[in-house]
């Protein structure tokens, strides 16, 4: 059997993403052309408070005696946690840049799929290439050197798990820099532990839970047929 190299032949930008880890068929998780500073300086509600009213300190850490999730102490017991992605990936969502987590969840489920599935991981690394870093915010976040060597690496059928490694590992240093601070600085996390203070077991209204990160390495990963490649009403370009 001969896999084919051609990306730029393969990668046209009417074709489909790869579904949301989690979130076959579902609509949402394309691109936002959003910068990490605009991030910020566009959401009202995440805007800094006195450290009495979010119950951090300074840097962002959580404090002893205020409420807090214990999958709240870094990104990855965060991302290890159903809930605490889930209510992540709402956040990211309303700065327009879910994308990157869903990438990072991509990258995670690219190194399990077994190195001699060699279509599998052409097929993979061909819609993950074309949907996440052709154009988005997930493209505009790593380096190009980082970007022409995944491409060339699928051009020339270098498909091992460190196909993606550099991408992985740079969006989680924006994931783990930027927007996970300022994550648990936001009014929605602010109301969950709230919540969860007044009502344990509880969960907030309006998200929904995704599979956890060992759930959803196990799945194929297959473009939805009725979700074209197309930015949301609302994502802005750079």
């Amino acid at each position: 059997m001969s896999y084919r190299g051609d990306v730029g032949g393969d990668f046209s930008e009417d074709a489909p993403r790869p579904p949301v880890p989690g979130e076959e068929g579902r609509e949402g998780g394309l691109f936002s052309g959003k910068t990490a500073s605009h991030w910020s300086e566009s959401l009202p509600a995440t805007k800094r408070r006195t450290d009495a009213d979010l119950g951090f300190e300074p840097e962002g850490s959580v404090s002893p005696g205020g409420p807090c999730e214990p999958w709240a102490e870094t990104l990855l017991a965060l991302l290890d946690d159903r809930d605490g992605t889930a209510l992540f990936l709402h956040f990211l969502r309303t700065l327009g840049c879910s994308a990157l987590l869903e990438f990072w969840f991509a990258c995670s489920g690219f190194r399990k799929v077994p190195e001699d599935a060699k279509e599998r991981r052409l097929k993979l690394a061909k819609a993950m290439y074309r949907c996440y870093l052709c154009d988005g915010v997930v493209s505009r976040r790593i380096t190009a050197e980082t970007r022409c060597g995944v491409r060339d690496g699928i051009r020339q059928l270098r498909l091992d798990s460190s196909l993606f490694a550099q991408a992985h590992a740079q969006v989680q240093a924006v994931l783990q820099d930027g927007l996970f601070p300022l994550f648990l600085r936001s009014d929605l996390y602010l109301k969950h532990t709230q919540t969860v203070e007044q009502l344990p077991g509880s969960r907030l209204p309006g998200y929904q839970t995704t599979p956890s990160q060992g759930e959803e390495l196990e799945k194929e990963t297959h473009p939805p047929h009725n979700a074209a490649n197309q930015k949301r009403a609302g994502d802005q370009e750079c």
